[in-house]
């Protein structure tokens, strides 16, 4: 069994979020150990666990404007 871990980054989130939505976005944090790399990916990630997934529809179409 391995250990999946990735790291994030905005530019790549932003990327997974244009090419296929809230849902990509949740496949995409979906690993044994996240590392971010700044406050955006902080930001989803916190609302991702809170189930606040409207939140992070609304924060990531203001990042893509």
């Amino acid at each position: 069994m391995g250990f999946h871990k990735r790291w994030i980054t905005k530019e790549n989130l932003i990327m997974t979020y244009k090419s296929g939505g809230i849902d990509s976005v949740k496949g995409y944090y979906s690993a044994d150990a996240i590392m971010v790399s700044d406050e955006l990916c902080s930001n989803v990630l916190k609302l991702l666990n809170e189930n606040r997934e409207d939140e992070v529809v609304q924060l990531l179409d203001n990042e893509t404007l």
